[in-house]
C-alpha cells in the first residue's frame, strides 16, 4: 500500500519547483533585458558613426544644402507645381519614383531654402539606415561574426567610386533597392512589426525604381530555397511593383539613346575602370594611374579577365545568401551596359569607358565585392582564400582612402535664390540654377 505524502514535504517540494522556475525566469528575463539593451547600444552607435562618417565625406550636403539634378528639377518643381498627389503619380524616365516624391511633398512644409536640407537629409538618414541593418542580427546569415558586419556596415559608408549616391535623394532609390536585397537574403524578422517593416520597405522600394524587375528573381530564388510565407509575400510585393512600373513604361514616351557605341574595347574599358577598379582604387586612384600612363587598352583587358577571374572565385567561395547579392550586382551591370541613361548624345559607352560618370550603377557592384571579400576573410580556414581577401580589402582601404572627401556642389547661392523665389509676383515662372548645370522652373503661387 501507498502511503499519501505528508502536507509538510508537498509543500517543501512545491516551494523547490516554484523556486526553480521563478530563477530560470528570471535569468531568462535578464538575458532578454540584456539582449535587447546590446542591439539598442549598437543601434546608436551605427547611427551616430554613420551620421559623422558621411557628414565628413560630404559636409556642404548640410552646411551649404543644393538640390542636386532631378532633386530640383522633377521632384521639387513637380511637386510645387503640381501638386503633391498629381506628383505623385507622374513618372520619370518611364518608372515611378515614390520615395523621392513622398519627401518633396514633405518638404513643401519648409521655406524653399530650407527644402535641399530636407532632401539631403532623408538621403542621409536612408543610408544610415541601411548601415543599421547591415550590422543588425537580421544579416547574421549574411555575415555571421559581428566584427564582419561592422566592417561591412563601415565599408558601405565610405566605399570607392561612388560619390554619386552619396548625400542626395535622386540617387537614395539605390539604397532602398539594396536594403530590400538584403532583406530577401537575411534572417527573417520574429515579431509582427518587424515583418510589416520589411514589407512596407519592399512596397516602397518597388514603386521607387526599375529595381523590383531585377529583385523579383531573386526574391523568388530565396523563397525557393527556404520555402518561407514571408519570403514568398516579399516576392508577391516585387510582382506587383514590377506590374506597375511596366504599366508607367507602357503608358509614357521615355527620352533615351539606343546608339551605344558598343565595341571590346570599351566593354574591356568600362569594366575594368569602373567594375574592377573602381572599388579598389576609386576616383582619384584611377585618375592617378591616368596621370602615370598605366591605363589603355591593354591594362584594361588585363584588369578586365583578372577581376572576372576573382569575381567567380569569390562566387564559388561565398554562401548562398552572398551569392544571390552578386547575381542582383551582375544583372544591374548588364542592364547597366544594355540600357544606360548617361547621354542622349550617341556613344553612351565611350562616355562611360572615359568619365567619372554615371557611377551609381556600379555601386551595388562594389558593395557586392566588398562583402564577398569580407565574408573570405572571417569565414573561410584555407590560407588562400584569407590571403587573396586580405589583400584585395588593403588596397580596397587605399581607394577609401582618395575618394574619402567628396567634392563640394559647385555653389549656386541657392539661398539668395530661394529668397528672390519668395520675393516674386504670383504667376511668376522662376528659374533657378541647380548643379549639374540643370535649371528648376517653379511656377510661384
Amino acid at each position: 500500500m501507498v502511503e499519501p505524502l505528508e502536507v509538510g514535504s508537498q509543500a517543501s517540494s512545491f516551494s523547490r519547483i516554484y523556486g526553480i522556475l521563478m530563477h530560470r525566469m528570471a535569468s531568462s528575463d535578464e538575458t532578454t533585458i540584456t539582449a535587447s539593451s546590446k542591439t539598442i547600444v549598437r543601434s546608436i552607435i551605427v547611427f551616430v558613426v554613420g551620421l559623422l562618417v558621411l557628414f565628413a565625406r560630404k559636409p556642404d550636403s548640410l552646411l551649404n544644402p543644393q538640390f542636386w539634378a532631378e532633386d530640383g528639377r522633377n521632384w521639387y518643381a513637380d511637386a510645387y507645381n503640381l501638386g503633391s498627389i498629381a506628383a505623385l503619380f507622374t513618372t520619370e524616365a518611364g518608372y515611378y519614383q515614390t520615395i523621392s516624391r513622398l519627401v518633396a511633398a514633405a518638404s513643401l512644409w519648409f521655406p524653399l531654402e530650407y527644402a535641399p536640407l530636407v532632401f539631403n537629409a532623408s538621403a542621409i538618414l536612408i543610408q544610415v539606415g541601411v548601415a543599421m541593418f547591415i550590422v543588425s542580427e537580421r544579416c547574421k546569415p549574411i555575415l555571421e561574426d559581428i566584427k564582419a558586419r561592422y566592417l561591412m556596415a563601415l565599408t558601405y559608408l565610405l566605399l570607392p567610386n561612388s560619390w554619386e549616391v552619396f548625400a542626395n535623394l535622386t540617387n537614395s532609390q539605390w539604397h532602398l533597392a539594396l536594403l530590400v536585397c538584403l532583406m530577401i537574403v537575411a534572417a527573417e524578422p520574429a515579431t509582427r512589426l518587424g515583418r510589416g517593416f520589411y514589407l512596407g520597405v519592399t512596397a516602397l522600394a518597388a514603386v521607387s525604381g526599375p529595381f523590383c524587375l531585377l529583385l523579383l528573381p531573386i526574391a523568388c530564388v530565396q523563397t525557393y530555397l527556404v520555402r518561407s510565407r514571408h519570403k514568398a509575400t516579399i516576392a508577391v510585393i516585387l510582382a506587383l511593383g514590377c506590374l506597375v512600373q511596366a504599366y508607367g513604361l507602357l503608358t509614357t514616351t521615355r527620352e533615351v539613346q539606343s546608339a551605344l557605341g558598343a565595341s571590346f574595347d570599351l566593354f574591356f574599358q568600362i569594366v575594368g575602370r569602373h567594375i574592377v577598379l573602381g572599388p579598389l582604387v576609386g576616383v582619384r586612384g584611377f585618375a592617378r594611374l591616368q596621370s602615370w600612363g598605366l591605363w589603355g587598352s591593354v591594362a584594361a583587358e588585363i584588369a578586365t579577365i583578372s577581376g572576372l577571374a576573382v569575381a567567380f572565385y569569390l562566387f564559388a567561395k561565398a554562401s548562398a545568401q552572398i551569392r544571390l547579392i552578386m547575381l542582383y550586382a551582375a544583372m544591374i551591370c548588364v542592364t547597366a551596359l544594355a540600357w544606360p541613361a548617361v547621354t542622349l548624345e550617341p556613344g553612351q559607352w565611350a562616355v562611360i569607358a572615359n568619365n567619372p560618370t554615371a557611377l551609381r550603377y556600379w555601386f551595388v557592384p562594389g558593395f557586392a565585392f566588398c562583402l564577398s571579400l569580407i565574408y573570405l576573410l572571417f569565414k573561410q580556414e584555407t590560407k588562400v582564400a584569407r590571403y587573396v581577401s586580405a589583400s584585395l580589402m588593403l588596397v580596397c582601404l587605399y581607394g577609401v582612402i582618395k575618394d574619402f572627401r567628396i567634392d563640394p556642389l559647385k555653389d549656386l547661392e541657392f539661398r539668395s535664390r530661394a529668397a528672390e523665389f519668395e520675393n516674386a509676383p504670383s504667376g511668376t515662372v522662376v528659374t533657378i540654377p541647380i548643379n549639374p548645370d540643370w535649371k528648376m522652373e517653379l511656377i510661384k503661387r
